[in-house]
Parts: C-alpha cells; sequence; structure tokens
C-alpha cells in the first residue's frame, strides 16, 4: 500500500507524535509498503512531488520539556493564520490508499483533522471524528461511561467563558461556573484531587493536589493549557493501563494484555513517560486474574460505548483494598514510540511493533 503518516501537528504533544509517526513509518516500510511521511501542520511544499518510498526515516528524539508552540506558529504561519492544517497536507492524504494518523492530542486525536479526512472521502486509522472528539473531551467521557456502567471517579468540570452562576448537576460530575473555583472544589471533590485540562493529553497541565495551598497553582496551570478543566477525586491505587486492538476481520474490539505503570520517582508526567528508563511498565501486569479479566472487560466496554474505531486504550486506577477498578480516560491514538504502552502490550500478545501498525492500516 502508499500510506501517508501524518505526525507532528500543533499540540503540546508535537514531540511525542514526531516520533510516534517516524516509527510507525519505518515498521511499514520493513513489511513492503511505501510511506510518505508528514508533518501535518508544517505542511508540504509539493505534494505532487512527495515520495512513497521504503527508504528509512530520521527517528527524532523527544526533549524531557514540551515544545514551545508558540515558536512554532511563528514558524510556520504568518500573524492571524490560524489554520491547524499545512499546505499539501490534504493533497498529499488523497494520494494515499490509508492515512495513518500518528498524532497525539489536538486537532489530530479531537477529530478535527478526521472530519476534514472524511470531507474528501480519504480513509485513515483510528476512530471517526465524532468518537474521537468525544473522547477526547474528559467532561463528556466520564458522562458516557457513568451512564454505560462504567465506575470512573466523582468530578467537576469548569468552563472558563461561563460567568453565571448555574451548577448542572448530572451523575456524579458537575458542571460549574468560573467563580469561586477553589471553594467549590474543596467543598465538592476534596483533597487530594486531580486537576486536568479538559481537552488535554500526555499528563500535560495535570497536577495532583495534595494540600490546599496548592489548589490555586493546580488551576493556573492547567489554564496554561486550555481555559476548561476538570477537578477529579484522586483515587489511590495501582496505576493500570489496557489497550484494545480491533480484530481485521471481525472488527470485534478485542483487549490486550494489561499493563502495570510504575513510575520509578515521582508521578507518570510528561517526562516519565517518554524518556527511556524513567518508569518500569510490567506487562502482562501481576495482578489476579479475575482483575485482569475485569480491567480488560473494561477497556472493551470503553472501547464501545463512545463508538471507538480500530484500536484505543484506557486507564485505569486498581484499588487493591477494595478491588475496584476505577477508569481514568481513553486514549483514541496513543502513543507509539519505543517507551508506549500499546505496542508493549501487543508485543506480550505476541505481535510484533511492524505488524501493530500494519493491522492497524488494515483496520
Amino acid at each position: 500500500m502508499n500510506i501517508t503518516v501524518l505526525c507532528g501537528g500543533i499540540s503540546p504533544e508535537r514531540d511525542v507524535s514526531l516520533r510516534s509517526g517516524a516509527l510507525v513509518a519505518n515498521a511499514l516500510k520493513t513489511l513492503g509498503h511505501s510511506v510518505a511521511l508528514a508533518d501535518s501542520f508544517a505542511g508540504v511544499e509539493n505534494p505532487a512531488d512527495a515520495n512513497f518510498t521504503t527508504d528509512p526515516s530520521p527517528v527524532p528524539p523527544i526533549a524531557k520539556t514540551e515544545p514551545n508552540l508558540d515558536e512554532i506558529r511563528a514558524k510556520y504561519r504568518v500573524p492571524g493564520d490560524r489554520s491547524v492544517i499545512g499546505n499539501g497536507v490534504i493533497d498529499l492524504c488523497r494520494r494515499a490508499d490509508i492515512v495513518f494518523i500518528a498524532l497525539h492530542g489536538g486537532e489530530g486525536e479531537g477529530g478535527q483533522i478526521q472530519a476534514a479526512l472524511d470531507c474528501f472521502g480519504v480513509r485513515y486509522t483510528g476512530s471517526g471524528h465524532t468518537a474521537a472528539g468525544i473522547a477526547l473531551d474528559k467532561d463528556l467521557t466520564k458522562r458516557l461511561l457513568r451512564f454505560a456502567g462504567v465506575d470512573t471517579a466523582d468530578w467537576l468540570r469548569f468552563d472558563g467563558n461561563n460567568q453565571s452562576d448555574d451548577t448542572d448537576e448530572y451523575g456524579g460530575g458537575k458542571y460549574s461556573n468560573h467563580n469561586g473555583r477553589a471553594e467549590k472544589i474543596m467543598k465538592e471533590i476534596g483533597i487530594p484531587c486531580v486537576i486536568k485540562p479538559l481537552t488535554g493529553g500526555s499528563s500535560c497541565g495535570v497536577t495532583i493536589v495534595r494540600r490546599e495551598d496548592e489548589l490555586n497553582a493546580a488551576i493556573a496551570l492547567a489554564e496554561k493549557y486550555q481555559s476548561d478543566f476538570i477537578a477529579e477525586k484522586f483515587i489511590p491505587g495501582r496505576e493500570l493501563t489496557v489497550g484494545v486492538l480491533e480484530d481485521p476481520e471481525t472488527r470485534r474490539a478485542r483487549a490486550l494484555p494489561a499493563v502495570e505503570i510504575i513510575p520509578r520517582v515521582g508521578g507518570y508526567d510528561y517526562v516519565n513517560k517518554y524518556q527511556a528508563g524513567a518508569t518500569a511498565e510490567i506487562c502482562p501486569a501481576e495482578i489476579p486474574d479475575d482483575i485482569a479479566q475485569r480491567a480488560a472487560k473494561i477497556a472493551e466496554t470503553v472501547h464501545r460505548t463512545l463508538g471507538l474505531r480500530g484500536y484505543s486504550r484506557t486507564d485505569i486506577i486498581y484499588e487493591e483494598s477494595t478491588g475496584r477498578l476505577v477508569t481514568l480516560e481513553v486514549n483514541t491514538s496513543p502513543g507509539m514510540t519505543d517507551t508506549s504502552l500499546i505496542p508493549l502490550e501487543a508485543k506480550a500478545a505476541g505481535i510484533s511493533f511492524p505488524r501493530l501498525c500494519e493491522i492497524i492500516a488494515t483496520l
């Protein structure tokens, strides 16, 4: 096949995506596929001349700090240009048999790229634009999962554009106004809690708040990424993640072996996720069989409930003392780097990285 791999983009996960894209491209090339690798934000100068090739692509490193998105915008856009898709990208995608979306967060995981490709009838990997957009929104995801009977921690959503005094309750979640945020979090959620940007990924802008005097700083950090955020009750326990990969013939969603994530120092933040050796990742997770089976069922339920397609990865907290499994969030375009978890789970299931990439493209 001729495959265009899209990576980069304009989200805090840009550097991760650039590495994912290069590794995916090289893996597909080893199986004989011809690949054109493109940064979706930077664009393509001459898409008609872009080569679909089997020559290896250079693999960039991931820095210990997130990229400066203002500098990247200034490099590739004139002032006032708010476009998120670079020149020539859609044309290059239309030349391919399939587009492999190796974008994480932002427009690449939130459905904008997918919607644009849908408009041109271009086939692509992963979930469609509606499901992708819903799944990236932590509040909408938690509402739907709770409705489907999936356990998730109580939370509040804060809308930075809403200055009213209205509060709308649904399930265990509450939609809250802009004012009195810290006080409301203390009253409704309590400490410890987790503050997260509404649609962020890779732990960017996320803080586990363990003391009341840390709360305002955590809110300010989340708002650096997005004005809307959620405050979620902190659930102590072992951190698991379970990937789902559909069967290429039946399209049935099947869970991969669970991974337990144990950071060597601190929490599972941006550095510990992408710097080799920073985190112990045990796969299959050393948990009781019944817990592994329940976690697998949860991941499959999440995949179906949100209408996801191809593959996904669900993050879960295992509260050992009670046996409770609490779903945190879902990833519709999970990392495909050499420290990422879906490739590790696939390997435990006997699926090599090149074959995993080919299955995703075939789906």
